[in-house]
């Protein structure tokens, strides 16, 4: 995943992209805004797109030379190359600078280019950003990884944290157990409140990051909103987890569901109008629907595979009742399933897929 950087320029924002590579001189692209015609942002196609608006390609660092991409002695050259020149001093001093210290950021991994990502239950919805503390935490952290890998600083953190909810990452989660949302204030401003249950306390502790980027307890005095772009999370995990059904689907040996005796088991939920809507939970997984069951208090249910996957969700609609897929439970695991006459439909973080046999799925058409 490219690390993005907005910096300034004579009040012209500017957009600088790495790429990976070399630890010390990376690749780097550099994109104007589109309006910004005196860099020739507006004489070539955008070529990125984020919330703050349309950007285009003006010039690139190789690690040992810069590229402007306007034409030989024009003046949109002169200015690319000028503009290239300084930014990228900046950028790799502010790089190396953030490598050494600085006050009130974090550490993370990164490989490829690409920060470390986790699944959490807090942040069901997508991937979110693995942050530390102490380089130390990191470290260990990188040894368990299982990857070759690197341990970066984010430099400002909110900056830091502003650009990854850009990419379509939907939270973080600071030293494995303090999740970290995406919230909207009363202005429209991205917020990031961090959440820490005290155990011993039986407490929850929130905190809010400020302009300065630092925490500062947060007691409600300001309405947030939880922040959602579900497409963006979607298209990110899609990229990182790759185009499946669901995770762990080449594994997976069948479905499962809950039964008494030869009746399948429903759960009920509140509908947002405050209706009653039956659900019937289906798993890939047999100790995860244990685990459910468990967890609902379901004790007495018992874990049986599915003979008939087709069936079941036909009956279970017949009933008035939808029947999803690993409820409860991350997102890329699971989703919505029905029958669409002949074949089985999931609704997933990738999109629809049909199964004709309840056990091989391919994009649906």
């Amino acid at each position: 995943m490219p690390i993005r950087t907005r910096m300034l320029h004579e009040n012209e924002e500017y957009l600088v992209v790495e790429e990976g590579g070399d630890p010390v001189r990376p690749p780097l692209k550099i994109f104007a805004r589109a309006t910004n015609e005196k860099a020739g942002g507006s004489k070539s196609s955008p070529a990125y797109s984020t919330e703050q608006g349309l950007w285009c390609l003006v010039a690139s660092y190789d690690g040992k030379e810069i590229r402007a991409l306007g034409n030989s002695g024009s003046q949109v050259l002169a200015t690319q190359e000028d503009v290239a020149q300084k930014l990228v001093r900046h950028y790799l001093l502010q790089r190396a600078e953030a490598k050494r210290s600085s006050p009130h950021s974090y550490f993370y991994l990164a490989a490829e280019g690409r920060p470390a990502h986790d699944l959490i239950r807090a942040q069901p919805g997508g991937l979110v950003l693995r942050l530390f503390r102490e380089e130390e935490q990191a470290k260990e952290a990188l040894r368990d990884w299982g990857m070759a890998g690197t341990i970066e600083r984010t430099g400002a953190l909110r900056e830091f944290l502003a650009l990854r909810s850009e990419e379509g990452f939907a939270g973080a989660v600071l030293d494995e157990n303090e999740p970290v949302y995406w919230c909207v204030d009363g202005q429209s401003q991205l917020q990031f409140l961090k959440v820490r249950v005290d155990a011993s306390a039986e407490t929850l502790e929130e905190h809010l990051l400020d302009a300065r980027g630092q925490w500062q307890v947060y007691e409600g005095d300001e309405m947030l909103d939880l922040f959602e772009d579900q497409d963006a999370w979607d298209q990110l995990m899609q990229q990182v987890l790759g185009a499946q059904p669901f995770l762990g689907y080449d594994a997976f040996p069948a479905f499962y569901s809950l039964f008494d005796g030869d009746t399948p088991v429903f759960l009920e939920e509140q509908t947002e109008d405050e209706q009653v809507q039956r659900v019937l939970p289906v798993f890939h997984d047999q100790e995860a629907a244990r685990a459910f069951a468990d967890g609902e208090e379901m004790y007495e249910a018992e874990v049986r595979s599915v003979d008939d996957l087709h069936q079941l969700l036909t009956d279970a609609a017949a009933e008035g009742a939808v029947s999803r897929l690993h409820p409860g439970d991350h997102r890329c695991r699971g989703g919505n399933l029905w029958v669409d006459g002949r074949r089985v439909v999931l609704d997933s973080f990738s999109g629809f897929w049909g199964s004709e046999d309840g056990r091989e799925f391919v994009r649906y058409a």
